[in-house]
């Protein structure tokens, strides 16, 4: 997740009072900006206004209007923003660790079908090891799946998709510990 400035903001202490464009309320994205915020000294529960957009295209319009100052983006989205010409404030995974992608399930799930929740951690599991062991055919299912432009298809873009391939884990009791915290406040 990458965090893009408007184009004269130059830190986060000059976003107080400004507003920031997320996919929804709650969404990883914005627990992730409210932890950035926090991390780089800024208070965005009483500094900046949230507002939920929708889809990345939908964020980097805002940001490209001016309807926002800051928005939260991801692959490959940041590079649009980038060829706008917004620049990266800030990025999470530079700042702190946190499960991007996780599963969720409720205490009914967990009394009532144990063995199915086991079954499905177990194929994340088997999942995860795949994807570490087929690296290049991941990559090539991600921007198959992905649609993705010719021209994102070519280097830089690949090799950092490797490099967050190879550096994906499941996340640390530490970094669930603070997921955890961060949602709560949230609800």
């Amino acid at each position: 997740m990458r965090w893009f400035r408007g184009r004269s903001n130059k830190s986060a202490k000059e976003l107080k009072g400004k507003t920031l464009g997320v996919q929804a309320y709650g969404a990883t994205d914005h627990v992730s900006a409210m932890m950035m915020f926090k991390h780089l000294g800024v208070d965005a529960e009483r500094d900046i206004k949230v507002v939920a957009l929708g889809s990345a295209a939908a964020r980097l319009s805002a940001l490209k209007e001016g309807v926002v100052e800051v928005a939260v983006m991801s692959l490959p989205a940041d590079e649009e923003g980038r060829k706008l010409g917004f620049n990266i404030l800030a990025r999470a995974y530079e700042l702190f660790s946190f499960p991007f992608v996780g599963l969720g399930t409720n205490t009914r799930k967990l009394k009532e079908k144990p063995d199915e929740v086991k079954r499905t951690i177990e194929a994340l599991i088997k999942a995860n090891r795949f994807i570490r062991q087929n690296r290049e055919s991941t990559i090539q299912t991600l921007v198959d799946w992905g649609r993705t432009t010719p021209a994102w298809r070519r280097p830089p873009r690949i090799p950092l998709l490797k490099v967050t391939i190879s550096t994906a884990t499941f996340p640390t009791r530490v970094c669930s510990r603070s997921s955890i915290k961060q949602s709560g406040k949230l609800s």
